[in-house]
């Protein structure tokens, strides 16, 4: 590449411009976004950068609880006959969280666990690490106040 002048060129740079879009009509779309969009894939591809890997740490009861709770994100002007929040409950659980979401009556369950202060990753079936990351945010006071997961931010409530 002598000459192009692109070999000097930071990474952060040549992203510039740079968009993906994908348009999915399958059942499988999901998980072709995540591993497009939460994964590092297009951000390996274009800028050469990579995730760095969640090298997963347990935490006590005690370290834990400072994040057990209920989290409410609202939904703004909702679809008729769609809930209008959802809620998140954490737990501690074999040194991560146990997380629950409820909205209405539909409920899912996973387990998050810690790779590095205030972030954690969602662990599949089998415990092993996946591409969806979360992160938890202290308000004013330096407590847990908030949980972002999947791009809503979900607020403390207890």
């Amino acid at each position: 590449m002598a000459g192009t002048g692109r070999a000097s060129t930071p990474a952060s740079s040549l992203c510039r411009g740079f968009a993906l879009t994908v348009l999915t009509n399958c059942t499988s779309g999901p998980a072709l976004i995540g591993e497009l969009f939460m994964d590092d894939w297009a951000l390996r591809l274009v800028a050469g950068l990579s995730n760095p890997p969640a090298v997963l740490r347990a935490l006590t009861p005690a370290q834990l609880a400072p994040y057990e709770g209920l989290y409410l994100a609202h939904e703004v002007d909702p679809p008729p006959g769609e809930a209008a929040g959802t809620w998140i409950a954490l737990s501690a659980a074999d040194g991560g969280l146990r997380a629950r979401i409820i909205q209405e009556a539909s409920t899912e369950e996973f387990t998050l666990a810690f790779y590095r202060d205030h972030y954690v990753v969602r662990l599949d079936n089998d415990g092993r690490p996946t591409f969806k990351r979360s992160d938890f945010l202290p308000g004013p006071d330096g407590r847990i106040a908030w949980f972002r997961l999947g791009g809503r931010l979900y607020a403390r409530q207890g």
